[in-house]
């Protein structure tokens, strides 16, 4: 019986290490993935594009997202002084928590999908000049460039 306890007494913090182990894999697993901005490009495409827009002289339900990577909120009531990380996380997360008779609803978004997105509206602002835009009068004046007129 002595022997017998003793074995038990030598696994048993080799048995709790390997439990931890596998819960903070399960727990932290999901959340450790980096953002990847090519994802958060087709998740924004599907979920933010029928209401926002990526210039700003095109009119939709929802303001321009070019540019809105840490600049300030162009809503009132909203407690964020720019749009960063955490506060884009938050507000994509459960907008109505944040300001509570704003017109966007939003089905929620996983973890993963609102980092991926916050990483594709990150990597916009960096290279915003070279966005294509959907605006006639964009294309217009593209046209009128390409030809020599202007």
């Amino acid at each position: 019986m002595l022997l017998f306890t003793s074995l038990l007494d030598r696994r048993l913090p080799y048995r709790l290490l390997l439990i931890c182990t596998l819960a903070g894999s399960l727990l932290v697993g999901p959340m450790a993935h980096a953002a990847d901005a090519a994802r958060g490009a087709v998740v924004a495409r599907v979920r933010c594009m029928p209401c926002h827009f990526l210039n700003r002289t095109e009119k939709r339900i929802g303001p321009g997202l070019l540019g809105v990577y840490g600049r300030a909120p162009s809503i009132t009531g909203v407690p964020f002084s720019r749009w960063d990380a955490p506060a884009l996380d938050a507000w994509l997360a459960n907008p109505r928590r944040i300001k509570i008779n704003t017109t966007m609803f939003l089905p929620p978004l996983q973890q993963r999908d609102r980092a991926d997105v916050i990483a594709w509206l990150r990597e916009k602002d960096a290279g915003s000049a070279g966005i294509k835009t959907n605006s006639r009068k964009a294309a217009k004046s593209a046209k009128k460039t390409r030809s020599g007129k202007l």
